[in-house]
């Protein structure tokens, strides 16, 4: 994996973003997030962050672009683009 390569934390975006592999929606999404334990860690992490980097972003779905902007948003409680 490219990201255990990398310094300062590098990790997958599925497990940055705390979207796992994006079978939720995004109302199940809010739920997890606000009352499951093991998206604690998700929203430190999104809240801390300055800047988000990612690499090989040709890769990514159109899906998992949306689900990570959207729990972005919804973490930060900003409706701007990422939070």
């Amino acid at each position: 994996m490219a990201s255990l390569q990398l310094e300062h934390g590098a990790t997958t975006i599925h497990h940055w973003a705390g979207i796992l592999d994006c079978r939720h929606t995004h109302d199940e999404l809010m739920t997890l997030f606000d009352s499951d334990d093991r998206f604690q860690a998700a929203k430190t992490r999104i809240l801390k962050a300055n800047t988000l980097v990612i690499d090989e972003i040709g890769m990514m779905s159109k899906t998992v672009f949306e689900m990570v902007e959207f729990v972005c948003r919804y973490v930060r409680g900003n409706t701007s683009v990422f939070g």
